[in-house]
């Protein structure tokens, strides 16, 4: 079996245990250490697959899913961190801070007298 459907097949096995890993709480932070291992392998599948036929889609591709693949996990652990980091702090006495300005805004255009 060439290495670039090994590594594909793997990478896309990964991807199905990372989406039943996110039925449960454990699972889900554990799915967040198994994505970057699941978005290389396909990368590499995808280069070595350009290796093996030379189509210049191929290695676009590669790139692509390694690239947007570390960018959504960034996006992710930033966002883990940051709601795990709140729950720790406990519940704060203002939950939805950008809401009263939201509210403003809102009462100001239903309201000109306010002006």
């Amino acid at each position: 079996m060439e290495a670039y459907r090994f590594l594909g097949a793997l990478g896309f096995a990964l991807s199905f245990l990372i989406l039943l890993l996110l039925a449960t709480l454990v699972g889900g932070v554990l799915a967040l250490y198994v994505y970057p291992a699941s978005v290389a392998l396909r990368g590499v599948a995808w280069l070595l697959l350009y290796r093996a036929s030379g189509r210049r889609l191929y290695a676009a591709t590669g790139v692509a899913v390694a690239g947007l693949g570390l960018l959504m996990w960034a996006a992710i652990y930033v966002n883990v961190s940051v709601f795990v980091s709140a729950a720790r702090r406990g519940v704060t006495a203002d939950p939805d801070p950008l809401g009263r300005l939201h509210g403003a805004r809102a009462s100001l255009l239903l309201d000109p007298s306010q002006l």
